[in-house]
């Protein structure tokens, strides 16, 4: 099972309060960021319809902008849910 279902699994349904990490998580690196997208099924459908391919290459192509919006993430413990937000029209 890849590394970032069994993550999800772990924290989904957690209260947000369990999900607080220590001042002392570093933040994450380009490295961790590759791994997890090697791990990615290329053709696996997101909640949006976004296949993992599609994903992967937008990340890779700013890098550096996605870190920064992954450890601003993690600095405020901002671990958004999965599946798509209600639609008001």
């Amino acid at each position: 099972m890849p590394f970032h279902i069994r993550t999800r699994e772990r924290i989904e349904d957690k209260p947000v309060e369990d999900l607080r990490l220590s001042k002392d998580d570093p933040p994450f690196t380009r490295v961790e960021l590759k791994a997890v997208l090697r791990e990615l099924n290329p053709k696996s459908s997101g909640t949006r319809r976004l296949t993992a391919d599609i994903c992967i290459a937008a990340i890779e192509s700013e890098m550096e902008v996605f870190l920064a919006i992954a450890n601003k993430c993690l600095e405020l413990a901002y671990f958004p849910r999965t599946g798509r937000p209600h639609m008001s029209s």
